[in-house]
């Protein structure tokens, strides 16, 4: 085991990174992988170096050597999608008559991600009134919220739509603090759970969508922060975390069930041999390989913001994968 790395949400020095693990190191398989900015999918291929990590970046689509414990989550050209966030959004408000307008990154992962949530609830009957995917992408840093605030404000045929789903990392908040100050009466949806948030300026009152279950009474998650405080007794849940450990119990098994003979040959055939599943009870969503290195798990899970603490709303849901067009 080398020590991790940082790639700073940068593509070039994930590359650089990459290569160096490869040549220098000569590490037979690299995990965790949870960069938004992931430089390095392409060599990783053309050099057979397994992969794991969280599906949120396009390296982990459509190739034999990447897999995201969520499956391939984003990629502008995917075709197969899922309605896990509509089926957990009709499961909240109990109703799908409701406007939602999106609003994402301008990177390869903000317009795939915009794409296929957007497909998510349209598939359950909600109605989409804004998709843009033009927030500066890390690591640049928004200057000025205004812009994009006065255009939600008035997505859903000049008024409010019901729902802003922000698809953001660096700005998620800036963006969130704004609408609340501009007077927004509807719900605020983002992907980013994280302690480090809480108290900040734009976070209270938003709701966080994952991929995973983030509630930590759920026996597998106790179990993953009992073993990651034996550790690190004073880290706090929160996605890299959960991402990275699960990743990493996913190319265990892996391992397991190669067996002793192990090369990244037979490695690979046991992975996508056709057999190979990946599931976490209550937790991450059943994936089964190789079909996921094109489609996504089609889970997830709702948590509401509240002051100093996260609270569940919706536990870990499934609902079905879907032809996105």
């Amino acid at each position: 085991v080398v020590e991790a790395e940082n790639d700073n949400n940068e593509a070039t020095k994930g590359q650089e990174i990459t290569q160096r693990l490869v040549e220098q190191e000569e590490v037979f398989a690299m995990l965790p992988v949870l960069s938004g900015q992931f430089g390095g999918g392409d060599y990783i291929v053309q050099n057979d170096i397994p992969t794991f990590g969280w599906g949120t970046h396009p390296a982990f689509c459509g190739n034999q050597i990447a897999f995201g414990f969520t499956g391939c989550v984003t990629n502008p050209s995917l075709t197969v999608g899922s309605n896990a966030l509509g089926t957990v959004l009709e499961e909240h408000f109990g109703t799908n008559d409701m406007s939602v307008a999106f609003i994402g990154e301008d990177n390869d992962s903000g317009r795939g991600g915009l794409e296929l949530l957007v497909a998510s609830v349209e598939d359950k009957g909600f109605d989409v009134v804004m998709s843009d995917a033009s927030l500066p992408a890390p690591p640049n840093v928004m200057s000025d919220p205004s812009p994009f605030v006065a255009d939600m404000m008035t997505a859903d045929d000049g008024g409010q739509p019901d729902i802003v789903y922000l698809v953001a990392t660096l700005s998620g908040t800036t963006i969130a603090a704004a609408l609340q100050a501009a007077g927004y009466e509807g719900t605020i949806i983002t992907p980013s759970y994280s302690p480090l948030l809480l108290g900040a300026p734009g976070y209270d009152g938003v709701f966080v969508n994952t991929q995973m279950s983030m509630d930590p009474t759920v026996p597998a998650n106790a179990a993953m922060l009992e073993s990651v405080a034996a550790v690190a007794p004073d880290a706090q849940l929160n996605l890299a975390i959960s991402a990275g450990y699960w990743a990493a119990d996913m190319f265990i098994k892996a391992l397991e069930e190669t067996g002793e003979d192990l090369t990244v040959e037979t490695f690979l055939a046991t992975l996508n041999g056709g057999d190979f599943t990946y599931e976490v009870e209550d937790v991450v969503g059943p994936s089964t390989w190789p079909a996921n290195h094109d489609e996504p798990v089609a889970c997830a899970a709702l948590v509401e913001v509240r002051g100093m603490e996260f609270i569940p709303v919706v536990p870990l849901t499934c609902g079905s994968t879907i032809t996105v067009e």
